[in-house]
């Protein structure tokens, strides 16, 4: 079955080579994507995750990259819409891609990491967390 490498792709803007060689040194990391896989993964969070959000009565904040390339913004927005919390956050950020202003990259502080967005990033969930 023909594969797809995710990381070789010259058209995804997100990805950077410092990024990618993080990625593919990671054992937890998928390099290579089927297209099984990609639908498997695409019907369990369908079938799944967004059918069983209604019964989530735990207080949720969803953080989201309005930039993400690898998870689409509409997913969180159809999460957050079907949650049935009612103490419930989404937060978007414009310009954040996959790594979130790169807080959940595994190799931090990165060259292209902005100290300023990566603060309020880390404000906003030591806010929340406060206040619950």
């Amino acid at each position: 079955m023909k594969t797809h490498n995710p990381y070789s792709s010259s058209s995804d803007k997100n990805r950077d080579l410092e990024e990618i060689k993080i990625m593919l040194e990671d054992p937890l990391e998928t390099p290579q994507l089927t297209v099984n896989y990609l639908s498997n993964m695409k019907s369990r969070v369908l079938r799944d995750v967004l059918k069983n959000a209604s019964l989530i009565q735990t207080p949720t904040l969803i953080l989201q990259g309005e930039a993400d390339a690898t998870i689409l913004p509409s997913g969180a927005k159809q999460l957050y819409a079907k949650l049935n919390a009612k103490d419930k956050k989404l937060e978007l950020f414009p310009d954040a891609g996959h790594w979130l202003y790169d807080v959940l990259c595994p190799v931090s502080p990165r060259a292209k990491c902005n100290p300023e967005k990566r603060e309020q990033f880390i404000f906003i969930i030591k806010d929340w967390l406060r206040n619950h």
